[in-house]
């Protein structure tokens, strides 16, 4: 562009997926600047990116701090923009400046940005609900080595033992329709995604007949690791905590091919009340009452 008036707003993990909160202040960036009318709209939030050595220091200081809600740090080892999965760093905030420590890896690049959310005066409708609050990215900084080695990747510390609880609510999610959640978990290197393992859910129906439908899809991962799309479902019902086994020989797909863990890109899920046909909100603490956990777990454990 021309000039220096642009921002950035992303919905961290939906691709061409704006929401609320950005398309809220797409509107408002084309009233300051199209139309001439002041939105107040804060500076893009300065930061700064130094590397010492195996370790990278990243620092943001956002703007306007009265209106200042959250900020997040985000990361990633994973050099496909399309597929990648952007990790929340553990910041550290010392008055109006939040920084975190992130270990460079050998033959590995590094990206890191923040995500700054501001409070509006009141909320504003959208043609799809409304938002009370926006986000404004800092600049995207990488360290990209001459050489990228893709299976460094696999190398890198397993530490995730949890693929998902929702203490953090659906904040490494994206839904489109306020009910279904899609995440790219999957391609997070620490996660152990080695094919003996099996995909743990507990739910608890809470005396519904549910429908459990989850999606996988290994769309724009490298050619060879394109098993392309495969689903799952079943019925479940009950009171009380329930944990479902899911192989990876139990996903079916036209193909007919056999699903591996390492290659999906997406994963989808949703849970239809049988009853009604209403798909439950699984972005709602109500929802994470129903679908409870979600693990990778040995092939012969559970519970």
């Amino acid at each position: 562009m021309k000039h220096q008036n642009w921002r950035v707003s992303t919905n961290v993990h939906q691709n061409h997926g704006p929401g609320p909160e950005q398309w809220v202040l797409l509107n408002k960036w084309f009233d300051q600047y199209l139309k001439g009318v002041d939105q107040q709209i804060p500076i893009t939030p300065p930061s700064t990116f130094q590397v010492n050595g195996q370790q990278a220091t990243f620092t943001v200081t956002p703007a306007d701090p009265p209106r200042l809600v959250d900020t997040e740090i985000y990361y990633s080892y994973d050099p496909n923009s399309r597929t990648r999965f952007w990790n929340r760093a553990e910041a550290t905030r010392s008055g109006p400046t939040w920084s975190v420590d992130l270990t460079v890896h050998q033959d590995l690049p590094l990206y890191v940005f923040a995500l700054c959310r501001y409070r509006l005066p009141q909320a504003v409708p959208l043609e799809h609900g409304e938002a009370s609050t926006f986000t404004l990215n800092s600049q995207e900084h990488m360290l990209v080595p001459e050489k990228v080695e893709l299976a460094a990747l696999a190398t890198l510390p397993k530490t995730r033992t949890v693929f998902e609880d929702f203490q953090n609510g659906i904040q490494d999610w994206s839904t489109r329709d306020q009910r279904t959640i899609r995440t790219y978990k999957f391609q997070s290197p620490d996660l152990d995604r080695s094919n003996g393992k099996k995909l743990s859910l507990t739910i608890d129906p809470q005396g519904k007949r549910l429908s459990v439908r989850l999606s996988v899809g290994s769309g724009f991962l490298r050619r060879e690791d394109n098993l392309g799309n495969f689903w799952w479902v079943k019925s479940v019902q009950g009171q009380g905590p329930q944990e479902i086994l899911i192989g990876r020989e139990d996903f079916k797909s036209d193909s007919g091919k056999t699903l591996e863990w390492s290659k999906i890109a997406t994963l989808e899920i949703t849970l239809v009340d049988q009853a009604t046909q209403a798909k439950l909100d699984l972005t709602s603490p109500e929802g994470h009452a129903v679908l409870q956990l979600i693990k990778l777990v040995d092939g012969d454990e559970s519970g």
